[in-house]
C-alpha cells in the first residue's frame, strides 16, 4: 500500500481530499529540501573561498 493510501485510511479522507492533502504535504517537504540544500551549499562555497584566501 503506498503512503498516501495510508493517509486516506488514516484519516479517513475521500479521495479528492486526500490528493489535496498529500499534494500540499509533497510541496512542503520538496521546498524544505531545495532550502536546505542551498543554504548548505552556500556556506560550503564560503568556506571554500575563505580557505582558497588564507
Amino acid at each position: 500500500m503506498r503512503a498516501s493510501g495510508l493517509v486516506r485510511e488514516y484519516f479517513g479522507l475521500k479521495f479528492k481530499q486526500t490528493v489535496a492533502v498529500w499534494s500540499v504535504l509533497q510541496t512542503i517537504v520538496s521546498v524544505v529540501g531545495l532550502v536546505l540544500t542551498l543554504v548548505l551549499w552556500n556556506l560550503t562555497c564560503r568556506s571554500a573561498d575563505f580557505n582558497a584566501v588564507a
